[in-house]
């Protein structure tokens, strides 16, 4: 198995979760029988970490890094590997990705960059660390509803994939908020030439510079928590199947 870093991306402010966010941050909101933050831990820990690094704001996000502490205090099994808490300053980093210039990033392993409001298969995730591991490429993940299975393709744009809020089909095809970097673009990455803003704006960049991008696409399950209308519909349908 890869050994890798898991860093979730846990530092937005929330905006389009409306009144849900006023008081508690997106990533402790429930989602079945516990917070949202808890289900992608428990992915990435799945899925082989040896590391969770979690970047977080100021702010509520303070609550998210009190709720984590409590776990580890009594030994939750999410929390079965070392895990650091990164409080980001966002006067000085403006949008989440931006701050994976400035975390102690492990440069000798991959590095599975993860959305704190999308939960996949933790099998998903450890292919794509191998995978990037194995070809030096970055590699990122395609939710495909009509696919037949999983398989690789070789990522030429993401205007086809690119996520576009309300008016983004809920059950079409685009990309995930997981990426995973080899060594070689973590350093590139904590080194500032590659100062991406969010996941799919530094899928782009790596494609611009003429680097390979792969891709998992699978059919599901998967899950975005990502809006608020999102939200709501999961709790309307049956959210069992990946829970």
């Amino acid at each position: 198995m890869t050994r890798f870093e898991a860093v979730l991306l846990a530092a937005g402010a929330g905006t389009r979760m409306g009144d849900l966010t006023l008081t508690v941050p997106k990533a402790l909101l429930p989602l079945g029988d516990r917070p949202l933050v808890q289900h992608v831990l428990k992915e990435v820990v799945a899925a082989g970490s040896a590391h969770v690094r979690i970047v977080l704001a100021g702010g509520t996000s303070s609550l998210v890094a009190d709720h984590l502490r409590h776990l580890a205090d009594r030994g939750a099994s999410d929390l079965s590997v070392g895990f650091t808490i990164e409080v980001v300053d966002l006067l000085t980093s403006p949008e989440p990705a931006q701050a994976l210039a400035i975390c102690g990033l492990d440069r000798e392993m991959c590095s599975l960059l993860v959305h704190c409001d999308e939960v996949v298969p933790a099998s998903i995730s450890r292919s794509m660390v191998s995978l990037a591991a194995k070809t030096d490429h970055a590699v990122t993940a395609v939710f495909d509803p009509e696919a037949t299975t999983a398989r690789v393709v070789r990522m030429t744009s993401v205007h086809d994939t690119a996520y576009r809020q309300r008016t983004h089909p809920a059950d079409g095809r685009r990309l995930v908020g997981r990426m995973a970097l080899p060594p070689r673009l973590v350093a590139r990455l904590t080194g500032g030439t590659l100062a991406a803003t969010t996941l799919v704006n530094l899928t782009g960049l790596i494609l611009e510079t003429g680097d390979p991008v792969l891709a998992v696409e699978w059919p599901g399950p998967y899950l975005d928590a990502g809006e608020l209308w999102r939200y709501t519909a999961m709790w309307n349908n049956e959210i069992t199947e990946l829970l």
